[in-house]
């Protein structure tokens, strides 16, 4: 997949999203749903230049991950959130913006100079999971 310049992506559900390349251009923005995780399992080739549209960075972090399959050199060029696994490739970021929020695993990872990374874990979102109540008083 491939979104050009003024192109937007508006992803309404969570689970894992299979692609054989993803490529975000200079313009292009990604809508992520804002409760739940988005996983993408890219083949080929995932190159970054777009723009993660999102009040919370951090909190976009925790819902995104990319695992990523291939061995063709990965660009981050502008701000990114989420967690990047990508064992077998070299991932660049920091070019165009220097801001990383989330976490990066690779046989390789190049920072140019005054990038800014949070680390930010990838929080797995159980939907069978039961939230105890710990607040004190009348139920």
């Amino acid at each position: 997949f491939n979104f050009n310049s003024g192109s937007k992506l508006f992803i309404d559900l969570t689970g894992n999203l299979l692609a054989g390349s993803l490529r975000f251009q200079q313009g292009a923005k990604l809508y992520a749903h804002p409760l739940g995780n988005l996983v993408f399992h890219i083949g080929n080739d995932f190159q970054w230049n777009g723009t993660i549209e999102t009040n919370d960075m951090i909190a976009a972090a925790q819902r995104i991950k990319i695992y990523y399959y291939g061995t063709n050199r990965v660009f981050i060029h502008t701000d990114f959130a989420g967690t990047i696994i990508a064992p077998n490739a070299e991932v660049v970021i920091g070019q165009a913006s220097k801001k990383y929020y989330g976490a990066i695993y690779a046989k390789s990872i190049v920072v140019h100079q005054n990038t800014k990374i949070t680390w930010v874990p990838f929080v797995e979102n159980n939907p069978n999971a039961v939230t105890l109540n710990t607040n004190q008083g009348e139920y």
